[in-house]
């Protein structure tokens, strides 16, 4: 199975960044890496979700990625939104919980290092469930476990 995503191409076991950046470079000296990197097909899968996902190229994507993994820059704080995003079931009915806005200005602080918080808190809020769930024996505590598990596999926080 193979497929196009922005530019790149995408097979089975492998993925391949095609392009590079078509914006005139700020030094002219400068033509940029073209990289050819071989990854597991779930991973792949992986990547061609978030592409889709964030609506971003598959290039785009990859130099995002390895700018925020080296520190070159910081990922923008701003959520990349495609032109027409597909609607579905679920972000459809998103609507952030009113009474928690007053606490969006505390996290905004994080800045960069809010990706790496949100994993450290997503883990911790498991071990807290984990542990209710072994000291209730609940079905309702059980069911959130599961839950959480996997919602941390799909979003790769665990």
């Amino acid at each position: 199975m193979e497929s196009i995503v922005g530019g790149g191409t995408v097979g089975t076991d492998n993925l391949a960044v095609q392009d590079l950046d078509k914006s005139p470079s700020k030094a002219a000296s400068d033509p940029g890496l073209r990289i050819s990197v071989r990854i597991e097909s779930r991973l792949a899968a992986r990547v061609i979700e978030r592409c889709t996902d964030t609506g971003l190229s598959l290039s785009d994507f990859v130099r995002r990625s390895l700018s925020h993994a080296v520190g070159t820059q910081p990922p923008s704080l701003a959520p990349v939104v495609p032109p027409n995003p597909p609607v579905n079931r679920q972000t459809e009915a998103y609507e952030f919980p009113k009474p928690l806005e007053g606490l969006l200005p505390q996290f905004r602080a994080f800045g960069g290092g809010v990706w790496t918080e949100r994993r450290l808190r997503f883990r911790a809020t498991l071990v807290l469930a984990e542990i209710a769930r072994q000291n209730s024996g609940s079905e309702h505590d059980l069911a959130l476990c599961s839950e959480l598990v996997r919602v941390g596999r799909r979003f790769g926080l665990l």
